[in-house]
């Protein structure tokens, strides 16, 4: 009994200082990548959109969840725009308007909470060894997503997620129907 009670005791002082738990795997990766969650300072997000002949591509610097550098590509029409400590700096186009955060890119990290039947398999893009789980989403979920683009789905969705060797996310992808959604993070803690 002693020894049991000394082991508990050694035990607890461990556990605080490593943690309870090992956040490997995809929750892990989500926690490490989102700077909401602390788990970077800053990175270059990636958002590719397609739709039959719709496409829209932006590209958003996230220094902090406070500081932000957004391009828009819409078609032949590039915009853009920046906040610095969420406050937005000049006036956006005349011809932009925001009606959607495009600086939120936590949100597809937080998307990744929504999906089910993930399968983990190991892979190689250019001699680079990734992590990636394949997954399906339901349309709600997705929808939320798609909401963004002044889109919908009727059906369910599938995706795929790239994790590195650090643990961070890479490229997260989405499909349902003739919807295409891809978003890559790059330089991670590297955008000032």
């Amino acid at each position: 009994m002693k020894k049991i009670k000394l082991l508990i005791i050694l035990l607890i002082p461990l556990l605080l200082l490593t943690g309870c738990g090992d956040d490997k795997g995809l929750e892990g990766a989500i926690k490490k990548t989102s700077i909401k969650e602390k788990g970077l300072k800053s990175y270059r997000c990636k958002v590719n959109y397609i739709e039959k002949d719709n496409k829209i591509t932006y590209i958003v610097l996230n220094n902090g969840n406070k500081d932000y550098s957004v391009n828009i590509t819409e078609g032949d029409n590039d915009y853009s725009y920046e906040l610095k400590d969420n406050k937005f700096i000049g006036k956006p186009s005349e011809v932009f308007s925001i009606n959607y955060d495009y600086h939120d890119t936590d949100k597809f990290l937080d998307s990744l909470r929504d999906i089910s039947d993930i399968k983990e398999s190991k892979e190689k893009i250019d001699n680079v060894k990734y992590t990636k789980y394949s997954f399906k989403i339901n349309k709600a979920s997705l929808n939320k997503l798609l909401s963004s683009f002044d889109s919908k789905t009727k059906k369910d969705g599938k995706g795929y997620v790239y994790v590195d060797k650090d643990d961070h996310i890479y490229i997260i992808n989405y499909e349902s129907g003739k919807i295409n959604l891809n978003v890559s993070y790059t330089r991670y803690n590297d955008v000032k």
